[in-house]
């Protein structure tokens, strides 16, 4: 298996992971060769399909929408955890997303991430754009089309910012 060296190193920072991650699924959905679907890393078919890390993997590291890939594509293992540590927080799950990274989430944090992810946990899996499931029938419910419920994950993505953002994570 040929590795994706990646075009640029990623950030450390939890915080700036989730932000670029957003920012480049912002560029996805605005590129019409790609269709967001979080149940895919970044696999062409058509339009190439990316989740919220496949979205970094095509606008930040350089994978060409006919390449397909995953985390471990990539040719250090830097950016494969972190990759990964995306994957988790998209889902809310801040203490995996440490895990991922071989990383202990600071020991004054842990009581509020525990409560944040309780806070946040109806929403926590949420496919993509033209999938978007029915994993979490407590939250679907309530959303009427697929934009609707993209823009609410949007803001719950937002507050997870925010959360990590305010305690220096």
């Amino acid at each position: 298996m040929t590795r994706i060296t990646p075009k640029q190193k990623l950030p450390d920072k939890m915080s700036e992971l989730l932000t670029i991650a957003m920012l480049d699924l912002e560029k996805a959905e605005n590129t019409p060769r790609y269709t967001i679907d979080m149940s895919a890393w970044h696999e062409p078919n058509g339009h190439c399909r990316v989740c919220l890390a496949g979205s970094v993997m095509a606008m930040r590291l350089g994978v060409e929408d006919t390449v397909s890939a995953t985390p471990g594509s990539m040719a250090d293992a830097d950016t494969r955890r972190k990759l990964s540590a995306i994957n988790s927080l998209r889902c809310g799950d801040i203490r995996s997303a440490y895990s991922v990274m071989n990383k202990s989430l600071p020991l004054q944090f842990q009581k509020l991430v525990d409560e944040k992810n309780n806070l946040l946990a109806p929403m926590r899996f949420v496919p993509g754009v033209d999938s978007w499931g029915d994993e979490n029938t407590d939250f679907l419910d309530r959303m009427s089309d697929s934009k609707s419920r993209r823009e609410e994950w949007k803001l719950y993505m937002a507050d997870m910012i925010g959360i990590l953002e305010a305690e220096g994570l």
